[in-house]
């Protein structure tokens, strides 16, 4: 390959001007998209009553995501996807002394959960 020749997958691009790639640049430092709920939470702008319900929320959210998971693999009839996908599941529920990641989300929301109806994971 002669090193001035252009690959192929660059053929009919040009280079960006000055301006586009400080555009590029710059938009490369900005923080990512957070919505507009996580951005009054982070401000301190929501009322304890929203508070209490994006707990709960995420609460019954994180419980329940073991099960989506067993069902989805219940589902497969390939084996190897099977033994990939099992590995999510004992990520979020655990095994052995592992708690699991979903563990550590469940235990602050644990007592607004139960107190708005939720039910402890078991």
């Amino acid at each position: 390959m002669d090193i001035a020749t252009t690959p192929r997958f660059l053929e009919g691009l040009s280079a960006w001007t000055r301006d586009e790639f400080e555009a590029q640049l710059r938009a490369k430092g900005r923080p990512p998209y957070s919505p507009p709920f996580n951005v009054r939470i982070n401000a301190g702008d929501c009322t304890p009553d929203e508070l209490r319900f994006w707990v709960t929320n995420r609460f019954d959210y994180r419980v329940c995501i073991p099960r989506k998971d067993a069902a989805i693999l219940a589902n497969m009839p390939e084996r190897a996807h099977r033994r990939l996908w099992v590995e999510r599941i004992l990520d979020h529920d655990g095994y052995g002394d592992y708690e699991g990641s979903a563990s550590g989300g469940l235990r602050p929301g644990s007592g607004w959960a139960k107190q708005w109806g939720s039910k402890e994971p078991t």
